[in-house]
């Protein structure tokens, strides 16, 4: 099997992990580089959104105890060569479109908001079917990042492998409008002066009458550990 690493190099520890896991994979016999069957990425959740153009096969993440979706926490890291041999999970991104061109693609969440602390007008279109609101703006959400952003304005935990994904309102005014479940494209217009931020690392300026356009987008691979992943539940209890 061949593999990459990545980690973040502001964290020492995620170095530090890094080289013990090429020795020990080396050992075992794997190769390294471009082509890649899976791809581990050490420092956290962030490390894997700021990576997602250079990951090659599955997705093996280790990170911090608060991290949400990377598999194990940086004190496990040995576990590593578990999830490379087990099974792996599929699930959904986003492409995102600005005025007829890509722009982006999320793995956690694609989120319009009001750049000036004035709330937007924002009108959205989903398969045919029109509705309008008044608030701070709108959370695109995939699966996995349903216990995120998303999960704090009110939406609900999605099944990680659930072909779908959320649109959920930031604070609507008079609550008229509440987070739904969709497979179909949206779009979004809007009225006011705001940005759209692609898994809290990419960050776009927007005009007003900018269009935004969600797609449900190419299916990445998540590894399994011990035949399953982390209960995309656990927020809920903690």
């Amino acid at each position: 099997m061949k593999v990459k690493i990545l980690f973040n190099k502001k964290k020492p520890w995620a170095k530090t992990i890094a080289k013990k896991i090429k020795l020990l994979l080396k050992s075992r016999g794997y190769r390294f580089g471009k082509g890649a069957d899976a791809t581990i990425l050490i420092g956290g959740d962030g490390t894997i959104y700021y990576n997602k153009k250079n990951i090659e096969g599955k997705i093996v993440a280790i990170g911090s105890e608060k991290s949400k979706v990377c598999q194990i926490s940086k004190e496990r890291w040995g576990e590593v060569e578990s999830l490379l041999k087990g099974k792996a999970e599929e699930r959904i991104t986003l492409d995102v479109y600005l005025n007829g061109k890509k722009v982006g693609q999320a793995i956690n969440d694609a989120v319009l908001h009001s750049r000036n602390f004035r709330i937007l007008k924002i009108d959205v279109s989903v398969d045919g079917k029109f509705f309008s609101f008044q608030g701070d703006g709108l959370i695109a959400s995939t699966p996995t990042g349903s216990t995120a952003y998303a999960l704090s304005e009110h939406g609900a935990v999605l099944q990680p492998s659930l072909n779908a994904y959320e649109l959920v309102p930031i604070a609507p005014y008079m609550r008229s409008v509440f987070p739904f479940v969709t497979d179909k494209k949206t779009k979004i217009t809007f009225a006011g002066t705001a940005s759209l931020v692609l898994d809290g690392q990419e960050i776009i300026k927007l005009k007003s009458k900018d269009v935004i356009e969600i797609r449900i987008g190419k299916k990445i691979l998540f590894a399994r550990l011990g035949g399953t992943l982390s209960s995309p539940y656990a927020p809920l209890t903690r």
